[in-house]
């Protein structure tokens, strides 16, 4: 297992997934789902729905 910076997993996302998309919630830290659950809803939705 290996740590790296948010900018570096951004890069490494880019490269090995493509199609993948970064969506940042402000200070959620690991509760995005229950701190933002309409926009958590609309995004998986969306993911989903491709």
């Amino acid at each position: 297992m290996r740590v790296v910076a948010a900018g570096d997993a951004v890069e490494l996302f880019q490269q090995f997934l493509p199609d993948a998309e970064l969506i940042i919630y402000p200070d959620a830290n690991h509760g995005a789902h229950f701190q933002y659950p309409d926009r958590f809803v609309t995004y998986t939705k969306l993911f989903l729905d491709r």
